[in-house]
Parts: C-alpha cells; sequence; structure tokens
C-alpha cells in the first residue's frame, strides 16, 4: 500500500534536504554515490508526493500533526 498523506513537518523536512546538508551529515559515512542516490530517491519521493498535492490538493494530502 502506498501512502495517500504525508506529515507537514515530513514534507518541508524533505523540501529543504539538499546536496550540501546531506553532505554535511553523511560526508565520511556514505560515498558520493551512495549521497547522490540519497538525493535521487529524496528527488522522486518528493515528485510523488507533489503529484497528489496538484491532483488531491494540499489538504488532502498534507496533514499539520500538533501535539
Amino acid at each position: 500500500m502506498v501512502a495517500q498523506k504525508v506529515a507537514a513537518r515530513t514534507y518541508l523536512r524533505l523540501r529543504f534536504l539538499d546536496a550540501k546538508r546531506i553532505a554535511c551529515k553523511f560526508s565520511g559515512v556514505l560515498s558520493e554515490h551512495e549521497m547522490r542516490g540519497l538525493l535521487h530517491r529524496r528527488n522522486e519521493v518528493l515528485s510523488y508526493l507533489d503529484d497528489l498535492v496538484d491532483n488531491n490538493g494540499y489538504e488532502e494530502t498534507v496533514f499539520d500533526h500538533q501535539n
């Protein structure tokens, strides 16, 4: 089953995760190839979520979890 909703915090964190942040956190742990793969997968997930937002609307796709 594929997720149809995502937490706003997760959506925003993915949106702002970039190559520089990945390198800062994972340099020395992941190879350059692995970091590029991580960024590629992030792009794929964001593309999927953006399509859901386009098709279903933001309110139907992204929820705000406030405790």
